[in-house]
């Protein structure tokens, strides 16, 4: 009998540990049975079964729905709706204010409960938000595994795929609700190992895959422009001739984008402006450019150190990351790297000048999120030198053993209350530099004392 080719045999074996990877990350990611239902989640949560069901990119036959409790009970989806406007009349259509790239993402998991008529109540549309969050994170994990083995072994990817999927807030932000993060790491993930693989092999449907990818992910969160551009340009480094499949499709889902906002709203920016009309953001007196003017030390200060949003503390394996970030960057032998720091240095950049730079409502440093994807893949790039170093790879763990412990914290207990009392964050933004009181603290305290939150969803609901 003739030997196996070892190549197929390794495919398989990767294959095999991929989808290991998607189903053990769904599985943690949904244990709580919970959504965190914050109205900047609705436009995606509900949009997705309103074009399954013919209706467009609108929320008009929403009325009912609209009626009902909001999560928490205190007044009615339509009430929040009018107090953040995240769906908002436009030209007599009631359209979200945010992009649709996420709810397009989110298309085949609704797809079944749609037509099976199972998505009457809030409550049914924010499970189904829930599993396909969970599942696109899932499926980021995934793509992150495949990139990170092509800088080290197999079990160091695992273990580093875990510090991205557990230990950031990939999990308690991006997999706990249909915000954009979520779809947008699934892109970002995804046109990462793309553009490896063009790298490797030079192929052009890879190319296009990568271009697709990064370009959707800013459909998802126009935020990531920044690491879409970056990942692009490398491989466009990379593999030069190729530029005519680097480029079409990218420039495609762009022209899609700007189409649907100029169409739809009139502003290349899409509906973000209603959002800070609106009676939870109008008292700031901001817009889509004014939110970008706060100084740039305190913002990177808040955004790195503070003891309630810093994502040093809550994920401190994100210090070695960013050394890590830098050194393979200076190295002939990781040319994503260099891509890699423009993403975060540009990214960190733009969000230390925003004056909401706490990202309202969340649990840690929400707008950081999709950062988890280039710092982690950044300490793959060097681990097999760390590897070698006994004393500096424990300490890495053990960082990343305490942000699994915290984000695990988040996950079970958030909302614990923080950011309303003594008084609502939004109003006082000084409490993120509260030492005597952090969030991460007071929660893990709420934790000790009365265990996790009791399940919205499945057999131990509420």
């Amino acid at each position: 009998m003739k030997d196996e080719d070892p190549k197929a045999r390794a495919g398989r074996s990767c294959r095999f540990y991929f989808w290991a990877v998607v189903l053990a990350c769904f599985v943690v990611h949904t244990a709580n049975f919970r959504e965190l239902g914050l109205a900047d989640t609705y436009p995606a949560t509900l949009l997705p079964a309103a074009i399954l069901r013919g209706e467009g990119f609108t929320f008009d036959g929403f009325a009912k729905v609209f009626d009902e409790p909001a999560p928490g009970g205190f007044v009615t989806l339509w009430k929040q709706l009018q107090w953040t406007h995240v769906i908002t009349l436009v030209n007599g259509r009631l359209r979200s204010s945010y992009p649709i790239g996420a709810s397009l993402l989110a298309l085949p998991v609704y797809a079944l409960p749609t037509a099976l008529g199972l998505l009457r109540h809030f409550d049914d549309y924010r499970i189904a938000g829930k599993v396909a969050a969970s599942l696109l994170v899932a499926f980021s994990s995934g793509f992150v595994f495949l990139s990170l083995l092509r800088f080290t072994e197999r079990r160091s990817a695992l273990a580093l795929t875990a510090v991205y999927a557990f230990g950031t807030t990939t999990w308690v932000v991006a997999s706990q609700s249909l915000w954009q993060h979520g779809p947008a790491l699934f892109c970002l993930s995804l046109a990462v190992w793309e553009a490896l693989r063009v790298e490797e092999r030079g192929d052009r449907w890879d190319a296009a895959l990568a271009s697709f990818a990064a370009a959707f992910a800013v459909v998802c969160r126009p935020q990531d422009a920044l690491g879409a551009l970056a990942i692009g340009l490398f491989a466009l480094y990379r593999r030069p001739r190729l530029w005519p499949f680097l480029v079409v499709p990218a420039a495609v889902v762009s022209s899609g984008l700007v189409l649907y906002n100029v169409s739809v709203f009139g502003s290349l920016m899409g509906g973000y402006g209603a959002i800070y009309t609106s009676p939870a953001h109008a008292w700031r007196h901001l817009d889509v450019h004014s939110v970008f003017t706060y100084p740039l030390v305190a913002g990177l200060a808040g955004l790195l150190v503070s003891p309630s949003r810093g994502l040093f503390v809550y994920s401190p394996v994100c210090i070695a990351g960013f050394a890590a970030l830098f050194i393979a960057a200076a190295s002939r032998q990781f040319p994503l790297a260099r891509a890699f720091v423009v993403w975060v240095v540009g990214t960190l950049y733009v969000l230390s000048k925003n004056q909401i730079w706490w990202g309202g409502t969340s649990f840690g440093p929400r707008y950081l999120t999709e950062l988890a994807l280039p710092l982690v893949l950044s300490l793959g790039m060097l681990w097999p030198r760390i590897a070698r170093h006994a004393a500096l790879r424990r300490s890495i763990w053990a960082a990343a053993l305490f942000g699994i412990a915290v984000e695990a914290v988040g996950a079970f207990t958030w909302e614990c209350g923080w950011h309303l009392f003594p008084a609502w964050l939004d109003y006082r933004p000084d409490r993120l530099w509260d030492y005597r009181d952090p969030e991460i603290v007071r929660c893990a305290k709420l934790l000790a004392e009365k265990g996790p939150r009791r399940p919205e969803f499945g057999p131990f609901a509420r």
